[in-house]
């Protein structure tokens, strides 16, 4: 969950022309964030403890 909201975040600031418009930038990608802009811009790694 805390990657696609990352993912959604760094989309939603690319497209954001304002600050003010950041928010509903960020709930459109939450909406229509698909498999493969995961895939494309995931950074997800294991850590042994």
């Amino acid at each position: 969950a805390l990657t696609v909201f990352g993912i959604s975040a760094e989309l939603s600031f690319e497209e954001a022309p304002f600050p003010g418009s950041f928010h509903v930038k960020l709930y459109d990608w939450l909406y229509r964030i698909g498999e493969k802009e995961i895939l494309e811009r995931a950074r997800v790694s294991e850590i042994e403890a």
